[in-house]
């Protein structure tokens, strides 16, 4: 496990479950709860030197492939597997900017608050949803905040200051 005190993007998969939300939908439900919770011992750590490269447009952050081994000596393979239900939260420089819930990609809960899925076999990619290049438009303003939030400025100057943006058929020259 990794220790959370490092500056910049991380994801924090956390020992929380959507049952500690009571099954809410909304972020206005959920962010107090997540907003609040202790960041000291995730289940999980995710940071940049985790990162191949992160597809902006899909939202896709693709780990390298000594995350995967990582995860998969820590028993994380399977936490991101059967990650369904458990809480996230992504912070850039330690302020937390929003968090959600990994869910299966075929689910048919009405979750209106981000959701990951861990996508592959190992696990090599986590998928944020809703998706910014998906052409669906911020047509509530649920939709519109969850957007805004993983779409965040600031994200995209710091992966792109550590190089670290790209798409899976573009490879990345930092990878690793």
């Amino acid at each position: 496990m990794k220790s959370g005190t490092q500056a910049g993007f991380q994801l924090h998969v956390l020992n929380l479950c959507w049952t500690d939300f009571r099954y809410r939908y909304t972020t206005e439900e959920v962010w107090p709860i997540l907003a609040e919770v202790s960041l000291d011992n995730p289940a999980f750590l995710i940071d940049e030197t985790d990162i191949r490269l992160y597809d902006w447009q899909h939202q896709e952050i693709w780990l390298t492939s000594l995350t995967m081994t990582r995860l998969h000596e820590a028993g994380g393979v399977r936490l991101l597997r059967d990650a369904v239900g458990r809480a996230f939260i992504v912070t850039l420089n330690h302020e937390r900017l929003y968090g959600g819930l990994f869910y299966d990609p075929g689910g048919a809960a009405a979750i209106r608050f981000p959701v990951i899925h861990s996508l592959g076999e190992p696990v090599e990619v986590l998928r944020i949803r809703p998706a910014l290049g998906s052409g669906w438009e911020p047509d509530s303003p649920h939709f519109a905040a969850q957007c805004q939030a993983i779409a965040d400025p600031s994200i995209f100057t710091r992966l792109a200051e550590r190089n670290l943006l790209g798409t899976p058929a573009a490879g990345n020259p930092g990878a690793g």
